[in-house]
C-alpha cells in the first residue's frame, strides 16, 4: 500500500495492458456515497472486486487474480461493479460500486469546482444516472473494466450541465478561473447561449467585429472579458468600463426614439412627394 497521490502522479510506461487502475464510488445507501482508494484489476476479472477503503491509498502489489490478501481484510471493501442506471436486481442486499479510471478522477481534482467532497458524491450520481439512462452511447459497460473508446465524447448536455455547475450565472473569479482550468482539460465547446447568460457581450463591441467576420469568438477570450466585470464593485471602481457601460445604455436608449423619428420623417417626405405628384 503507498499513497495515491504517489500513484497519481507516477507514469507507468510497462503498465499491463491487461489491468487497469480503478478508484470506487461505492453506494451506502441512496443518500450516502463515500470514495475508495485506488486498485489494480484485471480486465477479465469478475465481481466481487475489492478495493483499499482509505481514498489516500493505493494498492499496486500484490497476489494476482481475486487477491485473496484483500478477502476478509478490515482495510479494504468487497463490492459488486454496477452500471450507474438501475441497480440490477441479482445485486439486492449487496454493496455495490461504481467503477472510475483512477487517470479520469485525476482529471476532475485538476479542476478546483469538480473537487468532490463525499457529501457531493451523491449529487454527481444522480446528475448522471438521470443523463447517461437515457444515453446508450455514453453509459457504462456491463463490462465495468472494459475500457472504452478513445473517440468517445461525453454528451453536450452533460458537458453543459458540468459547466453551469462549476460557473453559475452568478459567478466569481474563482469560478472563473475553475472553468478555464475544466475547458483546457476536457476541450469542450459550450453553446454561445452558454456565454451570453454570463457575459453582457453588447458591453464589448469590438466582440462584433469578430462576429461579422465569421470569426469564432473563443471562451478564452469570453473568461477574460468576465473577469473584466465579474464583481460589481471591482467593475464600478474600474473607471473605464463603467463608463463605457453608462455610455452604451444611453445610446441604446437613443436608438429606439432615433430609428421612429426617422421613419416618421421619411413616412412624411413620401406623402408630400405623393401630394405633388397629384398636383
Amino acid at each position: 500500500m503507498v499513497p495515491s497521490r504517489e500513484v497519481e502522479k507516477s507514469d507507468f510506461g510497462n503498465f499491463p495492458t491487461d489491468m487497469v487502475m480503478l478508484v470506487s464510488i461505492i453506494k451506502e445507501s441512496d443518500t450516502k456515497y463515500r470514495l475508495t482508494g485506488i486498485n489494480i484489476l484485471n480486465h477479465s476479472a469478475e465481481s466481487p472486486y475489492y478495493t483499499p477503503n482509505d481514498p489516500e491509498m493505493a494498492r499496486i502489489g500484490g497476489r494476482k487474480g481475486t487477491a485473496p490478501d484483500q478477502v476478509g481484510n478490515e482495510d479494504f471493501t468487497e463490492f459488486y461493479g454496477t452500471s450507474i442506471g438501475r441497480q440490477p436486481s441479482q445485486y439486492k442486499g449487496k454493496v455495490v460500486g461504481y467503477i472510475i479510471h483512477a487517470s479520469c478522477w485525476v482529471l476532475f481534482n485538476q479542476v478546483e469546482g469538480l473537487k468532490l467532497k463525499e457529501a457531493k458524491l451523491a449529487k454527481l450520481v444522480q446528475v448522471c444516472r438521470k443523463h447517461w439512462r437515457k444515453n446508450t452511447m455514453w453509459r457504462l459497460y456491463d463490462n465495468n473494466l472494459r475500457i472504452s473508446s478513445r473517440s468517445s465524447n461525453i454528451p453536450l448536455e452533460v458537458a453543459i450541465l458540468i459547466a453551469e455547475w462549476v460557473c453559475p450565472i452568478k459567478h466569481t473569479l474563482s469560478d472563473i478561473k475553475n472553468t478555464g482550468n475544466m475547458l483546457l482539460v476536457f476541450g469542450w465547446n459550450l453553446p454561445d447561449w452558454f456565454w451570453q447568460r454570463r457575459l453582457d457581450e453588447g458591453l464589448f463591441i469590438e466582440l462584433d467585429k469578430l462576429k461579422k467576420e465569421m470569426s469564432p469568438v473563443g471562451w478564452q477570450l469570453r473568461l477574460n472579458l468576465m473577469c473584466l466585470v465579474v464583481g460589481r464593485t471591482e467593475f464600478r471602481s474600474s473607471s473605464g468600463l463603467a463608463s463605457r457601460e453608462r455610455v452604451l445604455k444611453s445610446i441604446l436608449a437613443l436608438e429606439k426614439p432615433y430609428l421612429t423619428l426617422e421613419s416618421a420623417k421619411e413616412k412624411a417626405l413620401i406623402e408630400k412627394g405623393k401630394k405633388n405628384e397629384s398636383q
